[in-house]
């Protein structure tokens, strides 16, 4: 893809990757375009840690108030969810930290 800058033709490679940070998103070292959700006005669309803070929360939640539940969902012999439930928390302990350590230095 050619991504040319607002009122420009052209312009150096460092303008064009400020440009595209600027309306996308750093997620684990690269800039991603996330939909927008709710407001569109506002351009980048949800911000990657909101996305996995939802996620675990929603998951911790089932966990704590409901944990007959939760145990049916991660019982590997049993459910068809456990091996990606396991997926995507193995996943979550790889990239949430990294994440927070992007967003704490972009906001800085």
């Amino acid at each position: 893809m050619n991504w040319i800058l607002p009122h420009q033709k052209s312009g150096t490679f460092a303008e064009r990757v400020k440009h595209l940070r600027s309306i996308g998103r750093t997620y684990d070292g690269d800039i991603y375009f996330f939909p927008a959700v709710g407001d569109a006005g506002q351009g980048r669309g949800l911000h990657p840690l909101m996305s996995w803070w939802a996620v675990l929360h929603t998951l911790s939640m089932l966990a704590r108030y409901q944990p007959a539940e939760w145990a049916e969902q991660i019982d590997v012999d049993g459910s068809s969810y456990a091996a990606p439930v396991e997926s995507l928390l193995k996943r979550a302990m790889q990239v949430v930290p990294r994440l927070v350590r992007e967003t704490i230095e972009e906001v800085a």
